[in-house]
């Protein structure tokens, strides 16, 4: 499945083999990378072949542009360098978030699943030293373990190195773009791993994935919308509070899944499409490909809808706090059956909006005036 490809966009599943290659350490965007380097590019760092030269097709990359590049004018000196002898295959870069952990660290997995080499990846942020795993948080080691069953195969890279024979297998996710048909197969055989090849005992019906216990990106008045939701037979989810496993799950026995688009509709992509239906509502102004992406790749009925009202602060994107239109998001809800009451209001939280744009008109009138 490929969809959205931009201009030139050229992508296989296709392996490469570089001999006696080089490849350096990993490092964030400094300040004074301002201007060298494209905007979206959050990594420096990367592979080089035999002939020292950059090796741009293992480079992590979005839709929306590059992420990761070699550094500028780097020098490379292979006279202290350990060598690592025999063949290695390179993983890509360990992310500490949850979203981008399945859809980019585990992008090569239709590839890692069924290898036998030691694994070597890079890891955003890393501190642990000599190539030990031990920095990585238990839900990474589990998924990586169930991914090739010996952890202790999985290396971190957090110094130049050189190696005998690198395999580089071809990214089998690339962000708001592609997903192999390959690579779903490949998650969904990842996630039988994980639940042990049964379903999980939790049994649900209308299931609503809450983010109104997160520290980040809460959505005003989700707690209240919640519990009239709970009083129609939903149960409430907190995605955080389950196993991987009993996650899982939820795809694989509810009837219905709906929630605020985020990091926890991404589990889907180690379940078995069992008939669940899922209502995407998205968090922000603009929608984010990734969950149609999955949906479709898995084979799942869903429905993506919008009611973003605005941001409910200065700070804007992936951690802002947002309003939404409830009723409006209600009324999906009932036009479908999955609740009973017509319409859905919050006086309390309409009072408190208007309290709040009248103190904002007040203290910055220009925000106001008509464009």
């Amino acid at each position: 499945m490929a969809m959205n490809l931009p201009p030139n966009f050229k992508h296989d599943l296709t392996v490469v083999s570089l001999k006696n290659c080089f490849i350096s350490q990993l490092r964030g965007v400094r300040p004074n990378d301002k201007g060298s380097y494209p905007g979206s590019v959050n990594f420096i760092g990367g592979i080089y072949d035999a002939m020292d030269r950059p090796h741009t097709g293992s480079l992590l990359k979005r839709g929306y542009g590059q992420i990761q590049e070699h550094e500028k004018n780097y020098t490379i000196d292979r006279s202290t360098v350990q060598t690592i002898t025999g063949k290695a295959v390179y993983g890509g870069i360990i992310s500490n978030h949850y979203g981008h952990f399945l859809l980019e660290t585990l992008s090569r997995a239709w590839y890692l699943i069924k290898s036998s080499e030691d694994i070597y990846f890079y890891r955003a942020g890393a501190k642990e030293k000599n190539g030990s795993n031990d920095g990585l948080m238990a839900w990474q080691k589990e998924i990586l373990s169930h991914l090739v069953i010996d952890i202790d195969r999985f290396k971190i890279i957090d110094k130049p190195l050189i190696f005998e024979e690198l395999i580089i297998p071809g990214f089998g996710y690339i962000i708001e773009t592609f997903f192999a048909q390959e690579q779903a197969a490949a998650l969904i055989q990842l996630g039988e791993k994980l639940t042990g090849n049964k379903t999980p005992a939790l049994k649900y019906d209308k299931v609503w994935l809450s983010r109104s216990l997160q520290k980040k990106g809460a959505i005003a008045g989700e707690k209240k919308f919640e519990q009239a939701l709970h009083n129609e037979g939903f149960t409430i989810v907190h995605p955080e509070k389950l196993s991987l496993t009993e996650q899982i799950g939820l795809f694989e026995n509810a009837s219905v899944v709906a929630g605020f688009t985020g990091s926890a509709f991404h589990t889907l992509i180690f379940a078995k499409n069992k008939g669940v239906k899922l209502l995407h509502f998205s968090r922000v102004k603009r929608f984010n490909e990734n969950f149609s992406l999955c949906s479709k790749a898995n084979g799942f009925e869903s429905e993506f809808y919008n009611f973003f009202l605005r941001f409910g602060g200065e700070i804007k994107g992936a951690n802002a706090n947002v309003l939404q239109d409830l009723n409006a998001i209600w009324n999906v809800l009932f036009d479908q059956g999955l609740v009973k009451t017509k319409g859905y209001s919050d006086p309390e939280l309409t009072k408190d909006l208007e309290i709040l744009d009248s103190a904002l008109k007040n203290r910055a009138p220009r925000l106001f005036k008509a464009s």
